[in-house]
């Protein structure tokens, strides 16, 4: 093994892995972190509506997907949530502006997570986007959906007991975390990953406040023309082609965004990270839970500042005691490649969100992946993964060793680590 992988950086001396007996032990530490990181996934994530026959199955499903991509990505969430946040705003004041008093920011979401769907004599039922209703609305296709808000939140279920147990367990790690700071003491990498992932966790919550969670039921609304008659009322505006819905024509703008956020999206896809598309179509049966609104630019500045406070978090272990040399340069060059990313990745969306994309209808938003280069990653991936945590992975992968055991904090640690808080410091009549 090369010399500066097994040189220890200046510091104190640095403890292993630490039984419970003596402070706060090692797997203390990793199981409240792993439990807060599960807990936030699982209670600030909303997906779609299901489709008439995925029921359960699809809700499931999509929202394990979803935690997954959390814990992976929780900025790339945030930024999804945001989103749906915002069009669901210009869509209630679009709505009302119509004369549609009675329609809340609940419907807005409900109607874009496929929880309306409509139907003609010639046609069979899809679900209809914010975009598509507001449209039949104007034109006079469709009554405006009698479900209240009421209603719609009855739908969903919400499980109020374990909300507070993650804003209990949440809370906790939150308190304990700033008391360590404020004491001096040390805390480990993981838990600098947690703080970050609460930020985006709680910011995502924040935007799907008023977003029905786990609907299972859909209305459905019969139209008052046939489909044919629509299409050939919307004239050259709908060529009679479609990819999702037929109605397409009306909300199908892609934008530069929406093609790198399917782009990234299909190669999770690739790797069975995210659900596959369903084949039921067209016309489809249920949104996708991954689809990506159009930002406005002052939308996308604020992502821009979310996005560089998610990553200022992990500069606080900048100066962190590692284990060796080596590990805190990759912690710093990972850390400064992932803030230059978040800096300069967006900028090509705010400067473009303006500008419409011109797509075949038909053409699939797939990344240029050949079969044979995917083989070849899971192979590598199955490789790494049966491989025993030793040595001998750096003859394929020597890069891999030091963040693998960074990853999992069995590496030795300050002593600092594992003291725990002196509570009596803040209770000055104690």
């Amino acid at each position: 093994m090369n010399s500066n992988l097994t040189q220890l950086a200046p510091s104190e001396a640095l403890i292993g892995w630490q039984s419970p007996q003596s402070g706060r032990g090692t797997w203390d530490i990793i199981w409240s972190s792993l439990q807060t990181l599960a807990l936030c996934a699982w209670v600030s994530v909303r997906v779609s509506a299901p489709s008439p026959t995925g029921g359960n199955w699809d809700i499931l499903r999509d929202k394990l997907y979803f935690v997954l991509l959390t814990l992976l990505g929780p900025e790339f969430v945030l930024l999804l949530a945001f989103g749906q946040w915002q069009m669901a705003r210009a869509s209630l004041n679009e709505f009302h502006d119509a004369g549609y008093q009675c329609w809340t920011i609940t419907h807005s979401f409900y109607a874009d997570m496929g929880g309306i769907h409509v139907k003609s004599t010639d046609f069979p039922s899809f679900p209809a986007n914010l975009k598509q209703l507001l449209y039949l609305l104007r034109h006079g296709h469709i009554d405006i959906p009698d479900v209240t808000k009421m209603e719609i939140k009855g739908l969903g279920k919400s499980d109020f007991l374990t909300k507070l147990i993650t804003l209990l367990q949440a809370s906790t790690f939150l308190i304990t975390a700033a008391a360590r700071f404020a004491q001096g003491l040390d805390v480990t990498t993981l838990e600098v990953t947690v703080l970050a992932n609460i930020f985006c966790t709680l910011g995502t919550y924040l935007c799907w406040w008023n977003k029905p969670s786990d609907v299972e039921v859909s209305h459905c609304y019969r139209l008052k023309i046939s489909m044919a008659g629509l299409i050939e009322e919307a004239g050259e505006q709908c060529t009679g082609q479609y990819r999702d819905t037929p109605l397409d024509f009306i909300s199908r703008n892609e934008w530069v965004g929406s093609l790198v956020w399917n782009y990234f999206v299909n190669i999770l896809r690739r790797f069975r990270l995210v659900s596959r598309l369903q084949s039921q179509g067209p016309p489809v049966q249920k949104f996708s839970s991954f689809n990506f609104p159009r930002l406005t630019r002052r939308g996308c500045f604020v992502m821009l500042v979310v996005s560089m406070a998610y990553t200022a978090f992990f500069f606080e272990a900048w100066n962190f005691d590692f284990p060796t040399i080596a590990e805190q340069q990759l912690w710093r060059a990972v850390v400064t490649t992932q803030a230059t990313i978040a800096l300069l990745g967006p900028l090509p969306d705010v400067f473009m969100v303006d500008r419409d994309v011109k797509t075949n209808e038909f053409a699939l938003l797939t990344p240029n992946i050949t079969i044979s280069s995917t083989l070849r990653l899971r192979r590598k991936f199955r490789r790494l993964w049966y491989y025993p945590c030793n040595n001998e992975m750096t003859g394929n992968f020597p890069c891999l060793d030091v963040p693998l055991h960074s990853l999992l904090i069995l590496t030795p640690a300050c002593a600092l680590t594992y003291e725990t808080v002196n509570w009596t410091m803040f209770l000055p009549w104690w």
